[in-house]
Protein backbone atom coordinates (compact mmCIF):
# COMPACT_ATOMS: atom_id res chain seq x y z
CA UNK A 1 0.00 0.00 0.00
CA UNK A 2 1.21 3.31 -0.99
CA UNK A 3 2.24 5.85 2.38
CA UNK A 4 1.69 8.87 2.09
CA UNK A 5 4.02 11.58 3.66
CA UNK A 6 4.50 14.94 3.73
CA UNK A 7 7.16 16.16 0.80
CA UNK A 8 8.30 18.89 3.03
CA UNK A 9 9.92 16.66 5.30
CA UNK A 10 13.37 16.00 4.10
CA UNK A 11 14.12 12.70 6.17
CA UNK A 12 12.37 9.36 6.28
CA UNK A 13 9.72 8.48 8.50
CA UNK A 14 11.74 6.70 10.86
CA UNK A 15 13.82 7.25 14.24
CA UNK A 16 17.09 5.13 15.09
CA UNK A 17 17.33 4.92 19.06
CA UNK A 18 19.69 3.46 21.26
CA UNK A 19 19.37 -0.14 23.35
CA UNK A 20 20.40 -1.01 26.55
CA UNK A 21 21.75 -4.51 27.67
CA UNK A 22 18.64 -6.17 29.22
CA UNK A 23 15.98 -3.64 28.63
CA UNK A 24 12.87 -4.45 27.41
CA UNK A 25 10.86 -0.91 27.82
CA UNK A 26 11.77 2.14 25.30
CA UNK A 27 10.01 4.88 25.15
CA UNK A 28 9.52 7.49 21.94
CA UNK A 29 7.96 10.16 23.85
CA UNK A 30 7.86 13.35 21.05
CA UNK A 31 9.60 15.29 24.51
CA UNK A 32 12.14 12.47 24.67
CA UNK A 33 12.52 10.95 21.46
CA UNK A 34 13.97 13.38 19.31
CA UNK A 35 12.70 15.66 16.68
CA UNK A 36 11.13 13.56 14.41
CA UNK A 37 8.72 11.87 16.94
CA UNK A 38 7.14 15.00 17.65
CA UNK A 39 5.26 14.26 14.17
CA UNK A 40 4.32 10.88 15.24
CA UNK A 41 1.23 9.17 14.96
CA UNK A 42 1.54 5.28 14.51
CA UNK A 43 4.04 2.05 14.69
CA UNK A 44 4.90 0.68 10.52
CA UNK A 45 7.34 -1.34 11.81
CA UNK A 46 9.80 -2.42 14.44
CA UNK A 47 13.85 -3.29 13.43
CA UNK A 48 16.95 -4.22 15.17
CA UNK A 49 20.88 -3.96 14.30
CA UNK A 50 22.15 -7.21 14.43
CA UNK A 51 26.44 -8.08 14.99
CA UNK A 52 26.26 -10.33 11.77
CA UNK A 53 28.72 -9.35 8.92
CA UNK A 54 27.77 -7.10 7.55
CA UNK A 55 25.43 -5.31 9.97
CA UNK A 56 21.90 -5.20 9.41
CA UNK A 57 18.50 -4.23 10.27
CA UNK A 58 16.06 -6.97 11.14
CA UNK A 59 12.62 -6.57 11.27
CA UNK A 60 10.99 -7.90 14.79
CA UNK A 61 7.24 -9.39 15.12
CA UNK A 62 4.37 -7.59 16.50
CA UNK A 63 2.42 -9.07 18.95
CA UNK A 64 0.14 -8.17 21.90
CA UNK A 65 0.13 -9.48 25.70
CA UNK A 66 -3.51 -10.54 25.46
CA UNK A 67 -2.42 -13.18 22.67
CA UNK A 68 -0.75 -15.14 25.58
CA UNK A 69 -3.88 -16.15 27.21
CA UNK A 70 -3.57 -17.26 30.83
CA UNK A 71 0.47 -16.61 30.44
CA UNK A 72 2.38 -13.24 31.36
CA UNK A 73 5.12 -11.81 29.10
CA UNK A 74 7.63 -13.29 32.21
CA UNK A 75 5.99 -16.71 32.17
CA UNK A 76 5.73 -17.00 28.17
CA UNK A 77 9.14 -15.70 27.57
CA UNK A 78 10.95 -16.76 31.03
CA UNK A 79 13.84 -14.90 33.48
CA UNK A 80 17.39 -14.76 34.17
CA UNK A 81 18.37 -16.80 36.86
CA UNK A 82 18.50 -13.45 38.78
CA UNK A 83 14.89 -12.63 38.20
CA UNK A 84 15.58 -10.17 35.40
CA UNK A 85 14.25 -10.12 31.88
CA UNK A 86 15.74 -12.94 29.72
CA UNK A 87 17.70 -12.25 27.25
CA UNK A 88 18.66 -12.77 23.86
CA UNK A 89 18.25 -11.40 20.09
CA UNK A 90 14.69 -9.86 20.18
CA UNK A 91 11.61 -11.09 18.11
CA UNK A 92 8.50 -9.43 19.54
CA UNK A 93 7.47 -6.11 19.93
CA UNK A 94 4.44 -4.85 21.89
CA UNK A 95 3.35 -1.29 21.53
CA UNK A 96 1.46 0.09 24.30
CA UNK A 97 0.33 4.44 24.32
CA UNK A 98 4.29 6.00 23.84
CA UNK A 99 6.61 3.32 24.48
CA UNK A 100 7.37 -0.38 23.17
CA UNK A 101 8.58 -3.44 24.84
CA UNK A 102 10.87 -6.11 23.37
CA UNK A 103 11.28 -10.06 23.56
CA UNK A 104 13.45 -11.51 24.52
CA UNK A 105 15.04 -8.64 26.43
CA UNK A 106 18.17 -7.51 23.85
CA UNK A 107 21.56 -9.02 24.49
CA UNK A 108 24.89 -6.85 23.69
CA UNK A 109 26.29 -10.46 22.56
CA UNK A 110 23.79 -10.58 20.00
CA UNK A 111 22.68 -7.30 18.89
CA UNK A 112 24.34 -3.80 18.46
CA UNK A 113 23.15 -1.40 21.14
CA UNK A 114 24.19 2.28 19.59
CA UNK A 115 20.98 2.78 17.38
CA UNK A 116 20.20 -0.66 17.73
CA UNK A 117 16.38 0.11 17.73
CA UNK A 118 15.06 1.40 14.84
CA UNK A 119 10.87 2.48 14.67
CA UNK A 120 9.15 3.39 10.67
CA UNK A 121 6.23 5.42 11.67
CA UNK A 122 3.70 7.45 10.12
CA UNK A 123 3.19 11.48 10.94
CA UNK A 124 1.52 13.96 10.12
CA UNK A 125 1.95 17.34 8.39
CA UNK A 126 5.00 19.42 8.20
CA UNK A 127 2.97 22.50 9.50
CA UNK A 128 3.47 25.77 8.64
CA UNK A 129 5.13 28.87 10.51
CA UNK A 130 4.54 31.93 10.51
CA UNK A 131 7.21 33.45 8.38
CA UNK A 132 6.94 30.61 5.54
CA UNK A 133 3.64 31.84 5.18
CA UNK A 134 4.88 35.28 4.68
CA UNK A 135 7.79 34.51 2.54
CA UNK A 136 5.83 32.04 0.10
CA UNK A 137 8.58 29.97 0.96
CA UNK A 138 6.23 26.45 1.76
CA UNK A 139 3.79 24.70 -0.07
CA UNK A 140 1.08 21.92 1.40
CA UNK A 141 1.93 18.72 1.60
CA UNK A 142 -0.01 17.18 -1.12
CA UNK A 143 -0.69 16.32 -4.37
CA UNK A 144 -0.56 20.63 -5.78
CA UNK A 145 -3.33 20.59 -8.21
CA UNK A 146 -5.72 19.64 -5.13
CA UNK A 147 -3.79 22.57 -3.15
CA UNK A 148 -7.52 24.65 -4.10
CA UNK A 149 -9.16 22.51 -1.94
CA UNK A 150 -7.66 24.64 1.41
CA UNK A 151 -9.40 28.16 0.12
CA UNK A 152 -12.77 26.42 -0.47
CA UNK A 153 -12.18 24.76 3.22
CA UNK A 154 -11.23 27.78 4.55
CA UNK A 155 -14.18 29.64 3.18
CA UNK A 156 -16.78 27.46 5.06
CA UNK A 157 -16.20 28.59 8.53
CA UNK A 158 -17.08 32.65 7.41
CA UNK A 159 -20.26 31.32 5.15
CA UNK A 160 -21.45 29.58 7.99
CA UNK A 161 -21.73 32.90 9.32
CA UNK A 162 -22.69 35.08 6.96
CA UNK A 163 -23.50 33.68 4.08
CA UNK A 164 -25.10 30.51 4.87
CA UNK A 165 -26.98 30.15 1.06
CA UNK A 166 -23.27 29.70 -0.32
CA UNK A 167 -22.74 26.81 1.80
CA UNK A 168 -23.91 23.98 -0.64
CA UNK A 169 -22.34 25.09 -3.69
CA UNK A 170 -19.13 25.21 -1.30
CA UNK A 171 -19.88 21.67 0.13
CA UNK A 172 -20.46 20.03 -3.37
CA UNK A 173 -17.33 21.32 -4.34
CA UNK A 174 -15.12 20.26 -0.96
CA UNK A 175 -17.36 17.29 -0.78
CA UNK A 176 -19.69 16.40 1.75
CA UNK A 177 -19.26 14.78 5.40
CA UNK A 178 -21.12 11.52 5.16
CA UNK A 179 -18.49 7.91 4.48
CA UNK A 180 -18.67 8.49 0.38
CA UNK A 181 -17.09 11.54 0.10
CA UNK A 182 -17.54 13.88 -3.09
CA UNK A 183 -16.23 16.45 -4.85
CA UNK A 184 -12.38 17.67 -4.39
CA UNK A 185 -12.48 14.75 -1.32
CA UNK A 186 -12.92 12.09 -3.37
CA UNK A 187 -10.74 12.95 -6.03
CA UNK A 188 -7.90 13.26 -3.64
CA UNK A 189 -9.17 10.03 -1.82
CA UNK A 190 -9.13 8.15 -5.73
CA UNK A 191 -6.01 9.56 -6.44
CA UNK A 192 -3.87 8.38 -3.81
CA UNK A 193 -5.20 5.52 -3.73
CA UNK A 194 -4.03 4.84 -7.02
CA UNK A 195 -0.82 5.84 -7.09
CA UNK A 196 2.28 2.70 -6.99
CA UNK A 197 1.66 2.24 -11.05
CA UNK A 198 4.82 0.26 -11.27
CA UNK A 199 2.88 -2.18 -8.32
CA UNK A 200 0.03 -4.43 -9.54
CA UNK A 201 -2.75 -4.60 -7.09
CA UNK A 202 -3.96 -7.53 -5.87
CA UNK A 203 -6.54 -8.20 -3.01
CA UNK A 204 -5.60 -11.25 -0.96
CA UNK A 205 -5.82 -12.84 2.12
CA UNK A 206 -3.34 -12.38 5.02
CA UNK A 207 -2.25 -14.83 7.89
CA UNK A 208 -2.93 -13.81 11.36
CA UNK A 209 0.24 -13.38 13.60
CA UNK A 210 0.97 -15.98 16.32
CA UNK A 211 3.38 -16.53 18.26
Amino acid sequence: MYNADDPNYTDHPRGDFNLVDGQEDYSFNPQTAGPYSSHFLDIEAVEIKDKASPVKYVRLKPFDHTELGHLSPQEYFGLESNGNPRKGFPDYYDKSGNSIRLYPAPDTDDITLAEGLRIWFKRNADLFTSSQVTTGTKEPGFAAQFHTILSFMSARPYCGIYKRERLPWLDSIVGDKTLQPTGMKRDIIKWYGQREADRHKVMKMKAINKL
